[in-house]
């Protein structure tokens, strides 16, 4: 049994937007451990969560859904934790440290299932990534968390949560 605490509760609208179980699992594990400089970081809990609307929206447009959807959302909901854990001048290597995070925990999917969710992480900063074999490809579910990351980060795009 999952102990629940602040950042379950922060991010127990979109934790409920996962439905596999396995997956679920995952996401609880890795939020629940996440360092406090994460969930409490106001501003980084409403980036995260304006950017798991663009592309929860756009995937329910497209009509995807099952584990491939999860898998897409969880990778959102990870791809920050470890950013402010970071020294200011290491933060840009945060995909990688989140990355990292996650395998921890995710043993109890297969490992094509986490390399994929890793590669989607290490890849959300688009053409900002740390290096440019990170950078998602079109067609690759990281283009996507790529594309919603840059859309929310436009002055002239306002999300509403």
């Amino acid at each position: 049994m999952i102990q629940v605490n602040e950042a379950h509760l922060i991010f127990r609208p979109e934790l409920e937007l996962i439905i596999s179980a396995d997956i679920k699992v995952l996401a609880e594990n890795v939020i629940g451990n996440a360092q406090p400089s994460f969930y409490q970081d106001e501003q980084l809990v409403n980036y995260t969560k304006k950017v798991f609307k663009i592309v929860n929206m756009l995937l329910a447009k497209e009509g995807t859904g099952g584990p491939f959807r999860d898998m897409i959302l969880c990778a959102i909901l990870f791809q920050d934790i470890a950013l402010n854990s970071l020294p200011e001048d290491m933060k840009y290597l945060h995909p990688i440290t989140a990355a990292t995070v996650v395998r921890q925990f995710g043993d109890g999917l297969n490992s094509q299932m986490v390399d994929a969710l890793v590669q989607m992480i290490e890849g959300h900063e688009g053409p900002k990534s740390p290096s440019k074999s990170l950078e998602p490809k079109m067609g690759q579910p990281g283009f996507i968390v790529g594309l919603a990351n840059q859309l929310v980060r436009f002055d002239f795009i306002e999300v509403a949560l």
